[in-house]
């Protein structure tokens, strides 16, 4: 019998969400193959949204991308190879030309450009996701140490996320008239976004404290400024969806879609913690 798609996103969120937390306490390798799985899968996802787009490119790309993400997570601060760290331009600016040679190979005149610049958004948007996130993973104590305060700034990021898309859901139904960006996301509301932004406040007042030696001000501000990115994380993945002419990353994970898809939010609002917490160390 085929499960109908809330049964499919409830079974595997009963699965999921306890190794993820599991993961997420336990440190060292379990945490970093976790979130490596996730960003790779992410920007494998990118990367073959554009040959959707382009039909007949080489997949070999696919392959090259998640590779140069996953050497930004590993080889950066907080990952297990972080006394590499010194060899990650290098390898930034070989998968670019990598992928500058590959586009004038293998597209028109008229396509490559837009090709290498899709190809190095895939790249350079997700390898800046892994290096705060594998960062923030392992915030001011040794790589790889365990429980929630090895990993604080990473969890209220996500949290906040989560917070501020289950506030724009509840607020969207309860309140939600006047349209946000109908071209992008018709279901999106300005009343929604509010919702997003109390939420993620809410959040961060009661996570933030607990972990980390910030004002209050500072604390809220942080949160708005979160739950903003979130919208335009999930605006922002829309867009390469409907340019892709998709409704889905992927179906990787049942009922829910693909890692693009469920952390799209994360994506663009870790780096900014991560930034922010770089200036203030």
């Amino acid at each position: 019998m085929k499960l109908g798609n809330l049964a499919q996103r409830l079974l595997f969120a009963a699965f999921a969400i306890p190794v993820f937390l599991w993961a997420l306490w336990n440190g060292g390798w379990p945490r970093w193959i976790q979130l490596g799985f996730v960003l790779a899968v992410a920007s494998w996802e990118a990367s073959r949204l554009v040959r959707y787009k382009f039909h007949g490119s080489s997949r070999v790309t696919e392959f090259v991308v998640p590779v140069g993400v996953l050497a930004f997570a590993f080889l950066g601060d907080g990952g297990p190879f972080a006394f590499l760290d010194a060899a990650l331009p290098l390898v930034g600016v070989l998968i670019l030309l990598f992928l500058v040679l590959k586009g004038f190979r293998e597209r028109s005149r008229e396509d490559a450009f837009v090709w290498i610049a899709m190809q190095g958004f895939a790249f350079g948007f997700f390898a800046l996701s892994a290096r705060a996130i594998f960062s923030m993973a392992s915030w001011h104590v040794t790589a790889g140490a365990q429980g929630w305060t090895s990993a604080a700034p990473l969890l209220w990021v996500a949290m906040a996320c989560w917070a501020g898309d289950t506030g724009a859901y509840a607020a969207g139904k309860l309140f939600g008239k006047r349209k946000l960006c109908p071209e992008l996301s018709p279901a999106k509301t300005v009343e929604g976004g509010v919702g997003a932004l109390v939420w993620a406040v809410g959040l961060s007042l009661y996570w933030a404290p607990r972990y980390l030696d910030w004002s209050i001000p500072a604390i809220v501000a942080m949160g708005l400024a979160m739950a903003v990115c979130g919208i335009l994380g999930d605006l922002l993945e829309s867009s390469v969806k409907r340019w892709a002419g998709v409704k889905d990353s992927s179906q990787i994970f049942p009922g829910h879609g693909g890692a693009f898809d469920r952390f799209d939010s994360l994506f663009l609002a870790a780096p900014l913690l991560w930034a922010l917490l770089e200036l203030t160390n």
